[in-house]
């Protein structure tokens, strides 16, 4: 089970959307997940809807729990592998782990028997390299899609939330429901929203997570560690996924973050670090800054049809470095850098 379905199933949990078959889905995966594993999904769950997590548990509730998941997923006649008593594996996790188990273990056999609600149903557009694309959601609200991105939302949103999710680049403008907000799901990051207009940058192997807002109020968070942004309009939240920190700032021009739609990018006065994140998630390929003195660099550039090598020569200008490529084809600016 992928991250993503993970998500998934807890979100529809939650709502008493979930099907038998997923229910016993998420049953198996839990019953052979690793430690670390089972600590996400309780993130997953308590970020969005634990009220407060339960004490540490004994061994005695743990055998319970365990024959509580026996008994909502019964085993087929066909031989399985043989795996580790589920309870030593958990407890020696953390207090946590059984968390999870504790909200989720005590309710499955009956939500799964009792529930009647229609199942959310999940579409997935992927928009491959060199193109954008756009969708109206059930809602009303707009979404435009930048390269290289996949975004999952439900056919219907359920009764007191529109959740989405996002890997990739994306502006939205949300249809204002204040009684069902808005939440995109990017990695470890939730934006809410009520109704209003942003641009959200979220690609999976980039360095860095951007909100931009045009109009209306969003709320950022990393609830893991409890971090949490409010942005007006010509605001930007930036997070690190090195040190995992969380900031605000004014925008000078937010309409840059919006450049993409017609093809192109644009900085002002941007770090140099930046800049080669952005152009490396737009051409596929990895280009670095390798003297200690071009990280400090700050560049303003465009870019529209320019080829990769005709863009890594303007950067190398404007930095006077130099690229190499090395064996791993990964593309290097060498230099002393600008002061």
């Amino acid at each position: 089970m992928t991250p993503s379905e993970r998500r998934l199933f807890l979100e529809k949990f939650a709502a008493e959307q979930h099907t038998a078959a997923e229910h016993r889905a998420f049953v198996q995966w839990l019953r052979q997940a690793s430690a670390q594993e089972m600590t996400a999904a309780l993130e997953d769950y308590e970020r969005q809807y634990s009220p407060k997590r339960p004490a540490a548990p004994t061994p005695q509730l743990m055998a319970k729990i365990e024959a509580r998941l026996d008994q909502s997923a019964p085993r087929a006649a066909t031989s399985v592998p043989v795996t580790r008593p589920l309870w030593p594996r958990i407890f020696a996790a953390a207090a946590a782990v059984v968390a999870l188990l504790v909200l989720l273990g005590g309710n499955f056999l009956a939500r799964t028997k009792s529930f009647k609600a229609v199942p959310l149903v999940y579409l997935h557009k992927r928009v491959p390299a060199g193109h954008t694309d756009s969708l109206t959601l059930a809602d009303g609200s707009v979404v435009v899609l930048n390269e290289r991105s996949t975004f999952t939302y439900p056919a219907q949103f359920a009764a007191h939330r529109r959740d989405v999710y996002l890997e990739g680049e994306a502006y939205f403008r949300v249809t204002k429901n204040s009684r069902r907000p808005f939440v995109i799901h990017t990695g470890s990051l939730q934006t809410r929203v009520v109704g209003t207009s942003f641009n959200v940058y979220a690609y999976p192997r980039a360095a860095r997570q951007e909100v931009t807002v045009l109009t209306g109020k969003v709320v950022i968070s990393h609830p893991f560690d409890n971090q949490k942004v409010t942005l007006l309009p010509a605001q930007h939240a930036v997070f690190d996924r090195a040190s995992r920190s969380l900031r605000a700032a004014v925008v000078g021009n937010p309409a840059l973050s919006l450049a993409w739609r017609r093809g192109q990018l644009r900085f002002e006065d941007a770090p140099l670090d930046e800049v080669l994140d952005k152009v490396s998630i737009r051409y596929g390929v990895a280009i670095r800054a390798r003297a200690p003195r071009l990280h400090r660099c700050r560049v303003t550039v465009r870019f529209g049809t320019e080829s990769v090598a005709e863009v890594v020569q303007v950067l190398a200008a404007l930095t006077h470095s130099r690229p190499r490529t090395d064996s791993q084809h990964t593309i290097w600016l060498e230099g002393p850098g600008s002061s």
